[in-house]
Order: C-alpha cells, then sequence, then structure tokens
C-alpha cells in the first residue's frame, strides 16, 4: 500500500512539472497550462486504450 501512495505522490510532482514546464513554453498562466495538460493526459489515455 506504501508503494502505491508514493508512486501516486511522484505522479502528481510529474503533473505538476508537466503544468509549469507548459506555462513556461507557452506564457500562460496556471490555469490554461493546467486545462492544456489535462487534454494531452486524456488523449494519451484514450490513444492508449484503442491499442
Amino acid at each position: 500500500m506504501q508503494n502505491e501512495y508514493e508512486g501516486e505522490l511522484e505522479s502528481k510532482k510529474g503533473y505538476w512539472a508537466d503544468v509549469h514546464y507548459y506555462m513556461e513554453q507557452n506564457n500562460c498562466n496556471k490555469e490554461i497550462a493546467i486545462k492544456a495538460i489535462d487534454k494531452i493526459y486524456d488523449d494519451f489515455v484514450k490513444k492508449s486504450n484503442e491499442n
């Protein structure tokens, strides 16, 4: 159980790193970056599920 929790924390760290990177690269605010990253993640999951 502890490993799952630690993995979840690492996943959240990666998510926020992606958000901040997107903000820097696209010169936008956090709200826009979150929406964009969520869409990117959703598209990735959809493509993964198709295969």
